[in-house]
């Protein structure tokens, strides 16, 4: 099988990935390429599985007899499903601290998309910002969601129009959200908190990969306006070319 898609624990000692030709196995492997382990699921997987923050587990986005985001020990066992309303592989990312975990759910019979941030050793929920959709004007669907450095912010994309995203930040604390850029997908903060890359998205013309000041953006009632960083391909089989950004550490 070819792998898609891999992750490095948090301790930089191991490598977990996938591959969809047979998506119901992970492959846990040292960093040097030794002890290579198959982690063979009951289930399908559909998305980049991610460490857990004490790196003794992993999160998913996959489904079996329900779909959602699910936990695995490393040896494949205590499957636990966390939530079955999330409906993306990119909709959950943890806290700097590692005390929390963020994930954007969707509720079809409210028709609401709700932030949610979870403490993973209390289980207390807050809900950070809910958005209403309807099926003519949106789905809902959240496709990137991350924390700023400090744990202040958590911005994510979502779906608010027919194929209209928007980039919003949300206070951690619950305290409110904002929305900083329109026709913008794939937030993707730099490690020093200061500066946002995104892609630009309008109809009849190319993505771009746009960068602006992300502590102006915050701050400012004001629009801000980015700096086009570079042209990207263009729309293949429907789908942008770019589905990920990633800063160099």
């Amino acid at each position: 099988p070819y792998l898609m898609e891999t992750a490095w624990s948090h301790d930089g000692e191991r490598l977990i990935s996938w591959g969809p030709s047979e998506n119901n196995t992970l492959y846990l492997v040292n960093k040097d390429g030794s002890g290579l382990t198959k982690i063979e699921l009951d289930m399908q997987v559909f998305g980049k599985p991610q460490f857990a923050p004490d790196d003794a587990s992993l999160y998913f986005f996959g489904a079996g007899e329900t779909s959602g985001l699910f936990q695995v020990g490393l040896d494949g066992s205590s499957i636990r499903n966390v939530n079955d309303q999330i409906e993306n592989t990119e909709a959950f990312a943890w806290s700097p601290d590692g005390s929390q975990l963020a994930y954007v759910e969707v509720d079809r019979e409210q028709k609401e998309t709700r932030l949610i941030i979870e403490n993973i050793v209390s289980s207390e929920k807050i809900t950070a910002s809910t958005f209403q959709f309807t099926e003519l004007n949106g789905n809902g669907n959240t496709l990137s969601l991350e924390w700023t450095p400090d744990g202040r912010y958590i911005l994510f994309d979502i779906e608010l129009g027919f194929d209209n995203y928007v980039i919003i930040a949300a206070n951690t604390d619950g305290s409110g959200t904002k929305k900083l850029f329109e026709s913008a997908r794939i937030p993707s903060i730099s490690p020093d908190g200061k500066w946002l890359a995104y892609m630009g998205i309008k109809e009849k013309a190319p993505p771009q990969l746009l960068l602006a000041d992300l502590i102006s953006a915050l701050a400012s009632s004001e629009a801000i306006n980015p700096i086009v960083v570079a042209d990207l391909p263009a729309k293949r089989n429907g789908s942008e070319e770019l589905d990920e950004i990633r800063w160099k550490p």
